[in-house]
């Protein structure tokens, strides 16, 4: 008579463990992360009332998602790109006012450094001039991204 091999933990026995669905965690820890957010939220939003600093808006929970941000259109931002673009009026549009401080820095220090006779602010010139190019073809994923954080902001917080 052959004896069947047991692998399993001490003491537990030849006994079959219960077969379940191999889910990798992801399923598991998505719900765990819903419910753990909805009650932060419910949380937060008692404490608020406690303190008098919240108070929720009658049918809050009947507004879509994106009802207090416009999207951007994509033509709005080409014509800023194209009117405005030495000042990065189309990288404040889109939200992006890191690099449109950037690119006015660029700008601004090109030429003061090309009028004062040194060659190298045509360099920073010529390269101001290859990133607003870059930007004029980047341009309509740039709308995209400022179009999904708006809407993910609004979500988030309803």
């Amino acid at each position: 008579m052959q004896q069947r091999a047991s692998f399993g933990r001490k003491g537990q026995g030849s006994e079959e463990p219960e077969r379940r669905p191999i889910s990798f965690g992801k399923a598991d820890e998505a719900s765990e992360m819903d419910r753990r957010r909805e009650a932060f939220i419910a949380a937060e939003r008692a404490r608020r009332q406690q303190e008098g600093d919240y108070v929720e808006p009658p049918g809050s929970d009947d507004l879509p998602a994106s009802s207090n941000a416009q999207p951007k259109s994509i033509g709005t931002g080409y014509i800023l790109w194209f009117l405005l673009g030495q000042f990065a009026a189309h990288r404040f549009y889109v939200g992006s006012s890191s690099m449109a401080f950037a690119q006015i820095s660029l700008r601004l220090v090109g030429v003061l450094l090309f009028l004062s006779a040194n060659f190298y602010g045509l360099y920073l010139l010529g390269a101001a001039l290859v990133w607003w190019a870059v930007d004029g073809i980047m341009l309509p994923d740039l709308i995209r991204q400022a179009n999904a954080r708006s809407r993910g902001a609004t979500r988030a917080f309803a």
